[in-house]
């Protein structure tokens, strides 16, 4: 007799551990599989980040510091930090401004989290390009003394040394939260095996999961508390709280779902055999509550408990308006859950029934039935708070307004998409001392009316006295001479050599990268410069994708080089290209918008594609006479394969008369018309069978060029 009460008083507390151990292993579960998706992933932590600096106490917050940065760097600006502030204020939250906090954020993340380091400054850079445009219509002389490359700190410092241990671990997160789920099962199969009463084990699995979560909801807003109490500042701890909030509240969603489900799981467990009036419990509850102990330690033990509780809801009284209202959902949750049970299996006393009839318990059939109803209520609820949980993530992404002026492109994959490009883009004839010109703006005012894809040249030169530049050439041999008379025509080429001649080199400055149509000395603008517009254009401009083409005769790694020192590079896409990805609206949400390729020799980075061996494939481009692109019956011939596979994704129209050296903005009058444009990409696509992706020009402003761009994306149906 005693041995098999003590084996059964054994089993029982096996199994009541056992219960207890799977619901805090299934909750630790939830907490590791969160922390995995939102904290340890480098991309998701940014998004959330952008998501809280849209946050009005966040973007306050932030725009204090970026002033602060700003002033820092150059000091003379103090007398006008108010008006830079209320501009900063407004310009955070930003599209340009939250891409480049993203980026900066990502950063500091992976090298926290993946590499280590012991030391973390978060600096967004460009952000004077953002600023200072933001300021041109209020202040001209201000914002151009700051739209030069700036960066603002945002964080500085050492990271908490429980930041690096938690980095540590966390590749091991993931692993980890399958691992506590696989022990929740089974813990919860061990407990149903030794318990004497398995409705009991399933009603404590209930109970306990539901405590855990209204422990872990009472941490949680302790935590909150905590945190947001280190800031001394009121704008400061408004910030702190937002920004957890952004990050925490799927968290909170998911452990509040938690709490009830376990309610409903128990009170359903026990109400198949009989149904019981939660009010009971709760007035008993209140009873034991409201009596004063008769034993003075007791008494004790319970004014503090009153105490500790009366603190929390005064200093927290959101979380306690919170909790109160969590209390009345799950009552009114659990009437519902009640009276349904009463239909699937009635109470004990409903129908009353022989001794031995009631001993036996109610009909099995219907017992399964409510069970499983009250088993799938609990699953599904589970479930809707881990999906709550995550669907987080959504939330903190960068909404997409328009990509390259339209919304219907965000869902189109660049391969389907038709850019409208500028061919020797770097020749505009708004720049002076520029000869023989083919565009009739330089790039950056290019880029402000529309066009997304620029054919450019680089060069090496050499600076010479007046501003001048010397090619650097080297040893020219009779084949190379060839071809570039057969480039730019033997009048450019002997006119050239005539300048180059006269050239004096400046000093000992040695060569350096130009954007030149073969000669530099016919006109040349510097690498660098022309890269820092386009990096400030790309910066200010977050839902545009632009291609670049270089035609290039410098090496790779020097090319590399330019356009990491310019910072373009960090908004240079760096995935795969094919016919199906990526959309626009990837690449613009990924921040990721510019592909960068050369027509000679790729490499030095893999972002630095080959042009025609991977990605491109073209027509040709000697065209002599305009009737060659306006002739129906010739357009055929002008679609014929050039360079570059039938199978490279991208397809690029030449469309321009060669009148080298001198390009005629009457032939692109005639040929850039509307219809004869469109009439020959479209003749192109049928005869090529693939969209015409850049459709490059000379003398973009002139014609009809951004029309029949819109009209072939189908985004409008224009009038020429």
């Amino acid at each position: 007799m005693w041995g098999q009460a003590n084996q059964s008083r054994g089993r029982r507390a096996s199994s009541t551990a056992l219960g207890v151990l799977a619901a805090v292993l299934l909750l630790l579960s939830v907490l590791a599989l969160y922390a995995n998706r939102v904290l340890f992933d480098s991309d998701q932590f940014a998004n959330h980040v952008g998501a809280a600096v849209e946050k009005p106490a966040v973007k306050d917050e932030i725009g204090r510091r970026v002033t602060d940065g700003i002033v820092d760097q150059q000091p003379d600006l103090i007398a006008v930090h108010p008006v830079i502030e209320g501009v900063a204020a407004g310009v955070v939250g930003s599209g340009a401004f939250n891409d480049l906090l993203r980026a900066a954020v990502r950063d500091v993340h992976r090298a926290i989290f993946k590499r280590d380091k012991n030391t973390v400054t978060l600096t967004v850079a460009d952000v004077g390009v953002v600023v200072g445009s933001a300021l041109e219509q209020f202040a001209p002389k201000v914002a151009k003394r700051i739209r030069s490359r700036s960066t603002a700190p945002i964080l500085d410092g050492e990271p908490p040394g429980w930041l690096l241990e938690l980095a540590r671990v966390a590749k091991d997160v993931e692993a980890l939260a399958v691992i506590l789920v696989v022990l929740a099962i089974v813990a919860a199969a061990g407990g149903l095996a030794l318990a004497p009463d398995w409705r009991r084990q399933v009603s404590l699995l209930g109970i306990s999961v539901a405590i855990g979560a209204l422990v872990a909801l009472i941490g949680y807003q302790l935590a909150r508390s905590a945190v947001a109490g280190q800031a001394s500042d009121p704008d400061t701890r408004a910030a702190v709280e937002a920004a957890w909030d952004t990050f925490l509240d799927g968290l909170q969603t998911a452990l509040l779902i938690a709490a009830g489900a376990g309610v409903i799981l128990a009170a359903a467990t026990r109400a198949v055999v009989r149904p019981v009036r939660i009010e009971r419990p709760v007035e008993e509850a209140w009873r034991r509550l409201t009596t004063v102990p008769e034993r003075p330690a007791a008494r004790v033990v319970r004014g503090a408990i009153l105490v500790a509780v009366g603190v929390l809801i005064i200093l927290n009284r959101d979380a306690a308006i919170e909790l109160a209202v969590l209390a009345v959902g799950l009552y009114v949750l659990y009437k519902g859950v009640e009276e349904l049970l009463r239909l699937i299996a009635p109470p004990a006393e409903a129908a009353p029934a022989p001794a031995a009839e009631r001993a036996a318990g109610p009909d099995r059939r219907r017992l399964r039935v409510a069970l499983g109803a009250a088993g799938v209520l609990f699953a599904g609820l589970v479930t809707a708070g881990v999906i709550s949980t995550f669907n987080t993530t959504s939330r903190a992404s960068p909404s997409l307004d328009e990509c390259n002026g339209s919304a219907r492109l965000c869902d189109v994959p660049l391969a389907d998409a038709v850019l409208p490009a500028a061919h020797n883009a770097m020749s505009g004839a708004d720049i002076p001392e520029y000869l023989f010109a083919s565009q009739d703006h330089r790039i950056s005012r290019q880029l402000d009316d529309g066009v997304r894809g620029l054919l450019i040249d680089t060069h090496y030169g050499i600076p010479a006295d007046g501003g001048a530049v010397k090619t650097d050439l080297g040893k020219l041999t009779s084949a190379e001479r060839r071809e570039y008379v057969e480039e730019i025509g033997q009048e450019a080429f002997d006119a050239a050599l005539r300048i180059r001649d006269r050239l004096v080199t400046g000093g000992d400055a040695g060569h350096q990268i130009y954007m030149c149509h073969r000669f530099c000395e016919l006109g040349a603008v510097p690498l660098d410069e022309a890269l820092g517009q386009i990096r400030d254009f790309v910066v200010s401009h977050r839902n545009q994708v632009l291609v670049i083409v270089n035609e290039d005769y410098v090496s790779a790694e020097n090319f590399v080089a330019a356009v990491k020192k310019s910072g373009l590079d960090e908004y240079v896409y760096r995935g795969r290209i094919d016919g199906s990805s990526p959309t626009l609206g990837e690449m613009i949400s990924s921040g990721r918008r510019v592909i960068l390729m050369a027509e000679n020799e790729a490499g030095a980075e893999p972002w630095y594609r080959d042009g025609y061996g991977d990605v491109l494939q073209e027509t040709p481009y000697r065209f002599k006479q305009a009737s060659e692109l306006t002739d129906p019956r010739k357009l055929a011939r002008t679609c014929e394969p050039n360079r570059g596979s039938s199978d490279n994704p991208l397809f690029l129209l030449n469309h321009w008369i060669d009148t080298s050296p001198a390009p005629k903005p009457s032939n692109a009058a005639e040929v850039n018309d509307y219809k004869t444009l469109l009439a020959r990409a479209q003749e192109c696509e049928k005869v090529r069978g693939q969209v015409a992706n850049l459709i490059a020009v000379d003398f973009y402003a002139t014609g009809d060029l951004f029309n029949v761009v819109e009209k072939l994306n189908g985004v409008s149906e224009p009038t020429p």
